[in-house]
């Protein structure tokens, strides 16, 4: 939503069009930036209280409204939608050559200690606006703000879509990987390793560690019990003593899933647990964290 404010944004201070941007409350969150002293009485106190008052004005109506705070002097207070709800107000100024000449005016920029011919000029040379031009300009705002946040909307779907058709296709590549070193199981190490490296990759976490009990191996001698992926969280030689103990919570009754902040971890943030149970007995446990990526965020589909 923030890209097409500023689409908009940028499309009506190339009409010379000073803008606001203000919250649902009406409080104003970005001012003008257009120089001179035409900015300093943009951003003075007593115009931008204006300003917030026509937004509270126009409340949650989601269409372009065209408001007369002063004689002559218009505010376009244009809505940006999402999900059917006002996000917040891009409010822009339309002056006109009547607006600039009337006492409310010098009024204000006295109150601003600004001179108002000084102030008149320099608005005057950007874009001066009749009210029969700034309600055509309010109506083609309000078609140009519908089409940006549709289009912005499509761009997002379609951005989702690409990283799920990704996300799939990781998936299965790493499915098939495992799937086929299963067929030869000679080297558990190996199998395991491979297994925690692929889960990294293909889900963007910052590390991901995995705790097998000796005898779930199954191989005589094999005496590694950590494996892992990525900057582990804590230094190498507590790996063992930390992932018995995270085994040790699930035991107790930890359920696994996404946890914020797991306090055998030095790191903060989610943290992925799973257990891997052979039968009814749990015989290890894949931890994953720091997650990266578009999307930091631990979801159903890393689980």
């Amino acid at each position: 939503m923030a890209r097409a404010t500023e689409i908009l944004r940028e499309r009506l201070s190339q009409l010379g069009v000073a803008t606001w941007i203000c919250d649902t409350a009406g409080r104003i969150t970005n001012e003008p930036s257009i120089g001179g002293l035409a900015n300093v009485w943009l951003r003075s106190p007593e115009l931008g209280s204006m300003v917030s008052d026509c937004v509270r004005r126009v409340g949650n109506v989601r269409q372009t409204a065209l408001i007369e705070f002063q004689p002559s002097l218009w505010l376009a207070c244009v809505p940006m939608v999402q999900r059917s709800r006002v996000s917040e107000w891009l409010v822009g100024l339309l002056p006109t050559y009547q607006g600039l000449d009337t006492q409310e005016f010098a009024a204000t920029c006295a109150t601003a200690r600004i001179d108002a011919f000084a102030v008149r000029r320099a608005l005057l040379g950007s874009g001066v606006f009749d009210e029969q031009s700034s309600r055509s300009l309010v109506m083609s705002l309000d078609w140009m703000a519908r089409d940006i946040v549709e289009t912005a909307h499509a761009s997002e779907s379609i951005q989702g879509f690409t990283r799920e058709l990704a996300n799939s296709y990781e998936t299965i590549s790493l499915l098939y990987g495992l799937g086929k070193s299963m067929n030869d199981l000679s080297q558990p190490n190996a199998f395991v390793q491979l297994l925690v490296n692929r889960i990294r990759e293909s889900l963007t976490f910052g590390w991901v560690l995995c705790f097998v009990t000796p005898s779930s191996l199954s191989l005589e001698g094999n005496s590694q019990r950590v494996f892992f992926a990525g900057e582990p969280p804590v230094s190498l030689g507590q790996l063992d003593d930390v992932m018995s103990d995270v085994m040790n919570s699930i035991n107790s009754g930890l359920m696994p899933g996404v946890h914020d902040n797991v306090r055998q971890f030095a790191s903060k943030g989610q943290v992925i647990l799973q257990p891997i149970t052979r039968g009814s007995q749990t015989v290890g446990v894949i931890a994953a964290g720091a997650k990266g990526g578009e999307d930091p965020h631990v979801s159903s589909y890393d689980l």
